[in-house]
C-alpha cells in the first residue's frame, strides 16, 4: 500500500503517525500529489504522481484509490466526469449514485448535512453495494 502525502511531514496525532510509519506494509511518498488518473477500457490502471520538490512525474500502478483530501473538497479532477457544485461537493444520493453510470461518490465531499467519520464510513458501504450491483447488471 502506498500513502501519498503532499507535505514533508504529518500534522496529525503523533501516535497515529507512528503506527503508519512503523508499518512495513505502507510506503509513504512525502511531498507528492496525484497528477493524473490513467485508465484503459474504463478501468483504472495507474496514477501518475508528482514530486512537489523536483516536479518529476512518475507512474504508479494501482488497483484502487482512496482519497482523503482535507477539509475542503479537492474535486477539480472529477468536474468533467460527474456533477460538482460551486464549492466542489459531489451530487450523489444516499445510494452513492452520481449522474454518471459506474461512478459512485462517498464521504465528506458528497453533498450532505453531516460530515463525520461515521457518515463517511456509511457512504463507503453504500458505494460498495452500489458498485457491486452495477457490476452484476
Amino acid at each position: 500500500m502506498t500513502l501519498i502525502h503532499r507535505r514533508d511531514e504529518f500534522r496529525c496525532e503523533k501516535s497515529l503517525v507512528k503506527r503508519v510509519v512503523d508499518n512495513p506494509k505502507i510506503e509513504i511518498l512525502y511531498s507528492h500529489v496525484v497528477d493524473r488518473f490513467v485508465e484503459e477500457d474504463f478501468t483504472l490502471k495507474r496514477i501518475d504522481v508528482k514530486n512537489l520538490k523536483t516536479g518529476e512525474v512518475s507512474p504508479l500502478e494501482v488497483e484502487g484509490v482512496f482519497l482523503a483530501v482535507g477539509q475542503i473538497p479537492q474535486s477539480e479532477a472529477f468536474k468533467d466526469l460527474i456533477y460538482v457544485d460551486e464549492q466542489g461537493y459531489y451530487y450523489a444520493g444516499e445510494d452513492a449514485l452520481t449522474n454518471e453510470a459506474g461512478i459512485f461518490a462517498a464521504g465528506d465531499a458528497r453533498i450532505k448535512s453531516v460530515r463525520q467519520l461515521t457518515t463517511a464510513v456509511g457512504d463507503g458501504a453504500a458505494a460498495a453495494v452500489a458498485a457491486c450491483q452495477y457490476l452484476d447488471m
